[in-house]
């Protein structure tokens, strides 16, 4: 019979999103709101087995009000267990310590907060698998919390599930090594069926999944920044008698936060600009879009006042209009350099030239901001 698992992570809840304060509280709650979604789709697909692998709250003194919620969204879990990792953000030093004392004193009986770096046997769930975990047990570590399983008599005969949070070694940055440092060479040598790892927000690994595959991050599932261009996904998986892996992606996020540009040099590219992002699909982009071109002077204007006209169609946009320089023709020469004056000569001189033209007028320009 096959054992089927969910594995999210890194959901933060009680995040702040302090420097995105028009949008802060519509993005704290879609961390909620995407909790709800998991286990929608845990109790879908009758899943057994339901893990967190840490940073479940984005910090130790998270609001009572939020950790109530927190496990009463458990609750309505209908599989055999969630198992719930603490990680570097919601660190646990026992379990008389917040949020694990408000959550623990919520959280219903088919719910297990992996506190220490031990064994837990499953089968008192009625789950034929024995929980391998490392917690943290502070923000910050140069040593990974997994080590012990070094001791362990691993038993071949049940489902053996490494459950971790911390770096890992080429795949999330870590380059001071404190945040729980593991390699993918040691998570393999421990003879684990599976690891469930937490830690890294930015991307789901790996990136292509075969029955090789042990060693799994989910990334956050709901983006929680502009470093996060990604849809915010999950893990599901089935893993079979024989114990191989089948594993699927499923993306959950909300919002979507991106970088783009958007190059403008004439009329219809303007247009194409204004097709693109007035479209529904970007209704849950936060956006920070830099433009780029050389315009004509009656159109430079109406660029530059873009932002208004299209942050309606975002959750958020930041646009930045910068890179955008009025097009170098004889009108603006003369506009701006007194005729037979050296820049107004050069540039004259350089006219039937466009991309020596910009270089030069560029050049002018800076010397007239510093001086």
């Amino acid at each position: 019979m096959s054992l089927k698992i969910i594995l999210t992570a890194d959901i933060h809840l009680g995040m702040k999103f302090a420097n995105l304060s028009l949008v802060k509280e519509k993005l704290s709650e879609a961390r909620f709101l995407t909790l709800e979604k998991i286990v929608g789709i845990a109790n879908q697909k009758s899943v057994d087995l339901l893990v967190i692998a840490g940073d479940f709250f984005d910090k130790i003194n998270t609001a009572k009000r939020d950790i109530i919620r927190a496990a009463s969204i458990l609750n309505k879990f209908s599989g055999k267990l969630v198992a719930i990792l603490p990680g570097n953000h919601d660190y646990i030093i026992d379990l008389n310590n917040n949020p694990w004392k408000d959550f623990s004193q919520h959280a219903g009986d088919r719910i297990l907060i992996l506190s220490d770096p031990k064994e837990y046997p499953l089968s008192y769930y009625d789950i034929e698998a024995v929980i391998y975990a490392g917690p943290c047990q502070s923000q910050h570590s140069e040593k990974n919390n997994i080590d012990w399983i070094k001791e362990s008599e691993i038993d071949g005969s049940q489902y053996n599930i490494g459950v971790a949070h911390g770096s890992l070694e080429g795949v999330s940055p870590d380059s001071e090594g404190q945040y729980f440092p593991m390699r993918e060479s040691e998570l393999n040598d421990l003879g684990m069926d599976i690891w469930l790892l937490g830690h890294t927000d930015r991307m789901s690994y790996p990136a292509i999944t075969g029955t090789f595959n042990k060693v799994f991050y989910p990334g956050t599932p709901e983006p929680n920044g502009f470093n996060c261009n990604h849809n915010g996904s999950i893990w599901y998986f089935e893993v079979n008698k024989d114990k191989e892996i089948i594993a699927k992606k499923i993306d959950v996020g909300t919002f979507k936060f991106a970088h783009q540009e958007f190059d403008i040099n004439n009329e219809d590219q303007l247009k194409e600009l204004k097709i693109k992002y007035q479209n529904e699909d970007y209704n849950n982009y936060l956006l920070k879009l830099n433009l780029v071109g050389r315009i004509d002077e009656e159109l430079y204007e109406e660029v530059r006042s873009l932002d208004e006209s299209l942050k309606e169609n975002f959750t958020y946009l930041e646009l930045n209009p910068e890179g955008i320089k009025r097009k170098i023709t004889k009108e603006l020469i003369d506009k701006e350099y007194v005729d037979n004056s050296f820049p107004n000569k050069l540039l004259m001189e350089l006219i039937s030239d466009q991309d020596s033209l910009e270089l030069a007028y560029d050049i002018l320009k800076e010397i007239q901001d510093e001086n």
